[in-house]
């Protein structure tokens, strides 16, 4: 038998807020070719998650190699915060666990500075977290052990206490190796995943 569940660490983007049509939109507004400024993101991902680079080197070498200059000028976390859609289930499912006096905190592969963008855009429900990791201020992602071991020495309950919902399976085999309890978060049905996490948790 399982321990019961007292904290939940959250991943962001694919568990809170959809991301993945971020280019298409992009591509909507300023007829910017969607799919080479996709490609250019994701090669400059890693170190924008170690905080090696921030949004606006990156937002330039998009311009850059779409070809796209005349947009240098737009700030891309706030565009991406203004369009930017929430899993409106997932935000019903914090909002209960504080409610029930369950533990909340966020664990990110982030960029510098858009954790608190997505707050104050509303992507991110408003809660009191008790801890929040953000990758681009430690130095290290998931699935690095040194981020797990950084977001349990933050939180005073044992490890088998803790769950760890990620859309990632990397970043859960890691998770459930440290010792955490996972769910692995399918981003094309959330709100089955919610209805399970909620018999999981028996909210």
């Amino acid at each position: 038998m399982k321990q019961k569940i007292k904290f939940v660490y959250f991943d962001i983007g694919g568990v809170i807020l959809k991301f993945r049509d971020q280019f298409e939109k992009l591509e909507q507004k300023h007829k910017i070719d969607g799919k080479k400024a996709s490609k250019v993101w994701l090669d400059h991902l890693p170190d924008l998650c170690l905080g090696k680079k921030n949004t606006s080197q990156v937002w330039s070498d998009i311009c850059e190699k779409t070809d796209s200059k005349h947009l240098a000028d737009i700030d891309w976390q706030i565009f991406r915060a203004e369009n930017l859609s929430i899993y409106e289930d997932t935000h019903e499912l914090i909002t209960s666990l504080v409610k029930k006096r369950i533990g909340v905190g966020l664990l990110s592969n982030a960029e510098l500075g858009m954790i608190n963008i997505c707050i104050s855009h509303k992507l991110i429900p408003e809660a009191k977290y008790v801890a929040v990791v953000d990758s681009s201020v430690l130095g290290y992602k998931k699935p690095d052990q040194k981020i797990f071991e950084f977001a349990q020495s933050l939180i005073s309950y044992a490890k088998n206490e803790v769950l760890f919902i990620d859309d990632t399976e990397r970043n859960i085999a890691a998770a459930k190796e440290f010792g955490w309890q996972v769910f692995n978060f399918d981003e094309n049905n959330p709100k089955k995943s919610v209805s399970e996490i909620r018999a999981l948790l028996q909210i």
